[in-house]
């Protein structure tokens, strides 16, 4: 009888518990949180700051990454805070920094026990973009480069894609 008792005991304890945790409603978290991540150069480090458990700004305090990357930061930090997500797009010729940088971020949000709610993608409408070349190169080998460096014959120059 006691095993029975202290059985149900414990079973209505834990229901208990569960109830009350889930019923609890989370308060708003403001403040601003730092988080890391690994890019491809070495440690990201951003200070993100929270207003009504929201996202209102993103700064990167620490970087070792090189090249269009501070492009790719800006483009991140615009698509997280416009969809109030770190669920966004990873930037193509930097996707080790774009992972990187959407770990820190996740991390700062950890620290703060922020779980944001998660949102589409924005889908981003295609631009048609009519370019004139003198040669079309396709493959930025040694081989295909060497045309790219020609003068251009009437000033259009060389167009080359990998």
């Amino acid at each position: 009888m006691t095993k029975k008792w202290m059985t149900g005991m414990c079973m209505t304890a834990a229901i208990a518990c569960c109830v009350s945790g889930g019923a609890q409603a989370s308060e708003a978290v403001s403040g601003t949180f730092t988080g890391e991540g690994s890019g491809k150069s070495g440690t990201i480090r951003v200070e993100v700051t929270l207003e009504d458990s929201k996202l209102s700004d993103i700064q990167v305090t620490e970087s070792h990454e090189t090249g269009i990357i501070d492009h790719a930061y800006d483009i991140l930090k615009e698509e997280m805070l416009a969809g109030n997500t770190v669920n966004v797009y990873s930037f193509t010729g930097a996707t080790l920094t774009s992972s990187g940088f959407k770990m820190a971020v996740s991390k700062a949000l950890d620290e703060a026990g922020v779980k944001l709610e998660a949102s589409p993608v924005q889908e981003h409408e295609a631009q048609q973009v009519e370019e004139t070349y003198d040669v079309v190169v396709i493959g930025a080998g040694g081989a295909g480069l060497l045309p790219a460096l020609c003068p251009p014959a009437n000033g259009a120059g060389p167009g080359v894609t990998d």
